[in-house]
């Protein structure tokens, strides 16, 4: 007598999966394990970026509509080999995606105040710090922020809060302040991060912001701060 399926809730993209019993015959089983991860690589692959949004007042992060839309996992609900060759001998999946991480508030200069480090944590306890280190890349984008000095008051206090878990979990975290200007962190190359934001700060004077001599000896304490030692 055949086992009937079982439906299962995958919790971390909130996607349900069905877990079958093993198939009695499968061309895909049937061929070498290298070949088997070649093809899952191709079918989990995506260059579309997984968003998930952070509630500040409730500290919820929700997976974005779009994101829940376009995610493609339905060959992980094929059968329980399957399911743990992608997920638990090489992480595909998370390997070969992009993750964004942004803010919910009203109020642009709010989320200065609400904690970086509460999002990062949320994400961290729904994906499992194992997936998070394994991801392609995971950048922190604040909500847009005109002001030069809310800019800058953003750079210091969120290096300060998502610094410690980049470290303490290895994931290849970034901070994205203004996209019209170098305001990339990489959480790994603090150093190489400050060379580029040093390089770029001509740029600041064609939005408008304050003195470049004024950024420069902030972004150089800041770099004194954090830097790696």
């Amino acid at each position: 007598m055949t086992e009937p399926s079982t439906t299962t809730y995958d919790s971390v993209l909130n996607y349900p999966t069905v877990a079958k019993p093993p198939m009695a015959s499968s061309r895909l089983l049937s061929l070498p394990a290298e070949l088997r991860i070649i093809i899952y690589e191709l079918a989990l692959s995506d260059t579309t970026r997984i968003e998930f949004e952070f509630e500040p007042h409730n500290k919820i992060l929700k997976l974005s509509h779009t994101s829940a839309k376009r995610i493609r996992l339905g060959i992980l609900a094929t059968n329980h080999q399957i399911r743990d060759e992608c997920e638990e001998s090489v992480n595909v999946f998370f390997a070969n995606h992009d993750f964004l991480i942004t803010f919910a508030v009203l109020v642009p200069q709010v989320v200065d105040y609400i904690g970086y480090s509460g999002a990062l944590t949320a994400f961290l306890r729904r994906l499992g710090s194992k997936n998070a280190r394994a991801a392609r890349s995971i950048t922190v984008v604040p909500p847009h922020l005109a002001r030069a000095s809310s800019i800058v008051q953003a750079l210091f206090i969120a290096t300060n809060e998502l610094l410690p878990l980049c470290k303490e979990h290895q994931l290849p975290l970034s901070l994205a302040l203004h996209p019209g200007i170098a305001m990339k962190v990489d959480m790994q190359d603090i150093g190489g991060s400050y060379e580029k934001m040093i390089a770029d700060l001509p740029r600041w004077e064609n939005f408008g912001f304050v003195r470049v001599s004024e950024i420069r000896a902030l972004l150089d304490l800041w770099y004194m701060l954090y830097r790696d030692d």
